[in-house]
């Protein structure tokens, strides 16, 4: 049997009533609610911030609210703004929503990859997109309910798993699925009632009924069929099955049925952590071929090790490393490379996999890691009767020191130590913690990063529906004021702590100054808050950026097209998304790897070979990030996409790709934010095929149009451009570096002017620069800065070759009195023609690419 809500799932029907309370949500009272806009500005009033108002107008595409305008002024223009089917969806969202705000989170990144930031616009925009989405957000909420359940692996083939996911991902296989594991001889009766299929991972949620009733009710008697619930996930990638709140009957059930239906042995995970193992002699065993039981050649008469795969290496770019015979132990080859510093083992997840024999039985090895940072060596024992199978599990345990198909403790390892401390930072409920993690938790809360706050959750007495986030003394969704309560202990981040310790340990190991200055930077809806720290050494100046959750995409884009050296500092944020931002070339670390370096002097080598790599990888970010400025760009600006782009976006566009062209590229902006300074500056020294040098500097300012008639550049902007000029101008470095002693042009880029403008300001210019300061105006617009571009990137490993050429193009570009897409080709024809006679290995049909688009 399926429920309603699969039906729905798997069918393309509109949604009715019946999806709406298979997900508890309380439809007939929400339905018949007489004044429903009122009710629903009341319920977005209590849940929502002002910045998650501004993200449902974006969302909605309203432009009639004002910037200035009150939370409440908003609200009323977003629900007047709403037809009545949308009036009631969003009532109906509201009572879904209640406590499943981190399940929103996870759902949200995992299949819409969106930029919002509250979870209710994140709902909202799930909803737009799909509807039947919600349903996954409610499985991961009740999965993630309840602590880690218990372990199987699936014993079987691709063939087998492709048909597990076949039968899962079809609403007969389901059906045959409840058919088989239900027994109407023995009452035992289930029901799917929902499923979630994301990233080849299957949760079900479960039915199995309790009892069968006819209970009283004020309209008439009803029957019910009590009902309690069961999880099953099935995680194709791994081959593990895990079963929460199952009575022993009921895995009973479904082990022999994937036992009987698939032909897929399943394998029993003991539920102990085991964590009674030397970090040492686990490391020699694997690389050294040191078994940790010394009597161990008495306990087998042949084992070897004939393949062994490492995730990563201490090698450039640290590559992953196998090593195979078929026949013969590689040992000897993992001792060497070992000896040799190549092989990186600092973790039991380093381990890929491995193949061994034991008395001539062999079999693959591998390591698998739970949510909670514990890893699992699974193997398949399909074939294995009893006795070899625990002949087979103790011998490995005799050679590795760790068990097969048990949980295993990671946190042995400083490694896996980081990676739990991050896993408990990021839990939000004490019940949701293992035992095993108890004593790690009560740890961090004695350091005062952690603390407990006892709480109280609201439930209505009419509806059972959990009201906690709205005031007590209000009323719930549905009307009544007669609520329950439950105790709860929620676990909490002291950020002060946190940040203290950060600051501390990173001062510490790297000769850092603590600033004691920060500084708020809007991106999107979130406030980033930046620390300043500054080296003592090179007096270079670093900022700080702690993040308690996960970044969105926008998010990550802001960060890396900044260009700015940053730190960022994780807290309670899962290492795969710490890893996403490293190969995105940012410098970021987990708190717990911060909190786990043993000593200053090791924190100081580690750290600092993970900033000297930064640095050395400048380059490689600059082009990151003009990747993203040059889509950016085009894509609000070619293709007219234009919604939520802002001036901070067109600034950290534009300068991104500033500096990937001329790396002496500086970038004050929000740095000098109401101060006499431009947005930047860059220099360009350069030498012609002539040999003739010529050193000059530019000072820039963006000026990003939301209309179509020309940016204005009236009397306020074209005093600042000239005081920014006169400033800069007095600066003794640019005397000494220009030929000219003065800047040459002070560049406006903006995706449009008025073109009355451009001669009057620089009239403006050359009558009111004091001292008769030879610096003029040029006006740069989007369309031409793309253009350039495009020709550097096309060109790019010949500008490389003549790079000096290539910047007195520049040159010549940029003091151009009128510049155009015309004079841009005409400058690089002239580049061309250079080239030729300079460069006699240059590929001439490459040369033709240097004009795009000409044949």
């Amino acid at each position: 049997m399926t429920s309603a809500l699969v039906n729905y799932q798997f069918n393309d029907v509109e949604i009715e009533k019946n999806f709406w309370t298979e997900l508890n949500v309380n439809y007939e009272q929400i339905i018949s609610e007489s004044d429903k806009k009122e009710k629903l500005k009341n319920s977005l009033l209590v849940i929502c911030s002002l910045s998650a108002i501004d993200e449902i107008l974006q969302l909605k595409k309203i432009e009639a609210a004002k910037e200035e305008d009150t939370k409440e002024k908003k609200l009323n223009i977003i629900v007047e703004s709403l037809t009545e089917k949308e009036i009631n969806y969003w009532l109906l969202l509201i009572n879904f929503y209640a406590r499943k705000q981190k399940s929103i989170a996870r759902v949200y990144k995992a299949e819409i990859q969106g930029d919002y930031i509250a979870a209710i616009t994140q709902l909202l925009e799930i909803f737009e997109k799909s509807e039947k989405k919600i349903v996954n957000i409610f499985i991961d909420y009740l999965w993630t309910q309840k602590g880690s359940g218990d372990f199987y692996q699936i014993n079987g083939d691709k063939k087998i798993l492709e048909k597990i996911f076949q039968t899962f991902n079809e609403i007969k296989g389901l059906e045959k699925f409840t058919e088989k594991i239900s027994n109407k001889n023995r009452n035992l009766f289930y029901k799917v009632h929902s499923i979630s299929i994301v990233n080849k991972i299957i949760i079900l949620h479960i039915y199995r009924q309790k009892g069968d009733l006819t209970i009283p009710d004020f309209d008439e008697a009803v029957r019910n069929k009590e009902v309690e619930s069961l999880l099953l996930s099935l995680d194709m990638k791994k081959k593990l099955l895990e079963i929460k709140k199952a009575t022993l009957t009921d895995k009973e059930r479904l082990i022999e049925y994937f036992e009987n239906e698939f032909d897929a042995k399943i394998s029993n995970i003991e539920e102990e952590v085991f964590n009674n193992y030397c970090e040492h002699k686990v490391r020699e065993a694997f690389l050294q071929g040191k078994p940790v039981n010394k009597n161990f050649e008495q306990a087998c008469e042949e084992f070897y090790v004939n393949e062994i795969t490492f995730h990563n290496s201490s090698l450039v770019n640290m590559p992953e490393i196998s090593l195979k015979n078929d026949s013969r132990s590689i040992i000897e080859a993992t001792k060497e490379l070992d000896d040799k510093g190549i092989i990186s083992f600092k973790s039991l997840k380093n381990i890929k996999s491995l193949s061994v024999n034991i008395n001539g039985h062999k079999r693959i090895i591998r390591p698998t890691s739970t949510n909670d940072g514990d890893v699992i060596f699974l193997y398949n024992d399909g074939k294995f009767d009893r006795r070899i199978k625990e002949k087979f599990e103790n011998v490995f345990q005799s050679y590795f020191g760790i068990p097969l198909l048990r949980r295993i403790s990671n946190t042995v390892f400083e490694t896996g130590k980081a990676e739990k401390i991050d896993y408990l930072m990021g839990i939000s409920r004490e019940e949701d913690i293992d035992k095993a993690d108890k004593l790690m938790l009560e740890e961090l809360k004695a350091l005062k990063f952690l603390f407990s706050v006892f709480k109280t959750e609201y439930f209505c007495n009419t509806c059972k529906e959990d009201f906690s986030e709205l005031n007590p003394s209000k009323e719930c969704f549905c009307g009544s004021s007669d609520y329950i309560t439950k105790e709860t202990n929620e676990i909490e981040i002291d950020k002060k702590n946190v940040t203290k310790s950060a600051i501390t340990q990173l001062c510490s190991a790297l000769k850092f100054h603590d600033e004691k200055t920060e500084s708020n930077i809007k991106v999107g809806e979130r406030l980033f808050n930046f620390k300043l720290l500054r080296r003592v050494d090179s007096n270079e100046l670093i900022q700080l950026l702690i993040v308690y959750s996960s970044l969105s995409r926008k998010e990550t884009e802001y960060l890396v097209k900044s260009l700015t050296p940053i730190i960022i500092v994780t807290v309670g944020v899962q290492r795969r998304e710490v890893d996403n931002l490293k190969e995105k070339g940012l410098f970021a670390l987990s708190f717990g790897e911060l909190l786990t370096m043993k000593q200053e002097a090791e924190a100081s080598v580690e750290i600092k070979e993970l900033l000297n790599d930064f640095f050395l990888q400048q380059k490689k970010r600059s082009t990151i990030a003009a990747d993203y400025a040059i889509k950016s760009l085009k894509k609000v600006f070619i293709n007219d996409q234009r919604e939520g782009y802002t001036e901070d976006d067109f600034e950290d566009d534009v300068f991104a790709i500033l500096k990937d062209m001329m790396p002496n590229s500086l970038k004050w902006g929000k740095e000098k934010k109401g101060k006499a300074y431009p947005e930047g500056i860059f220099a360009i020294s350069a030498r012609d095929t002539e040999g003739i040098n010529a050193s000059e500097a530019f000072s820039f300012d963006c000026k990003f149009n939301k209309k179509d008639d020309g940016y204005n550049l009236n009397s306020n902007e074209k005093r600042k451009a000239k005081d920014y000029v006169e400033k800069i101008n007095k600066n003794k470095y640019i005397h000494s570096f220009c030929d000219s002693r003065y800047l040459s042009k002070h560049i406006f880029i903006s995706n449009n002017f008025k073109e009355g403008q451009k001669v009057t300001l620089n009239e403006y210019f050359k009558d009111n620069l004091e001292d008769k300061i030879p610096t003029r105006v040029t006006f740069l617009t989007v369309e031409c800065l793309i253009h350039i571009f495009d020709i550097y990137r096309s060109n790019y490993e010949e500008i490389v070759k003549e790079q000096e050429l290539f910047y007195s193009c520049l040159l010549g570009i940029f003091n151009s009195d009128i510049l155009n897409i015309e004079t841009i080709d005409e400058i690089f024809d002239d580049l061309v023609s250079k080239l030729i006679p300079v460069n006699k290995s240059l590929n001439v049909d490459k040369i033709v690419l240097m004009k795009k688009g000409k044949k």
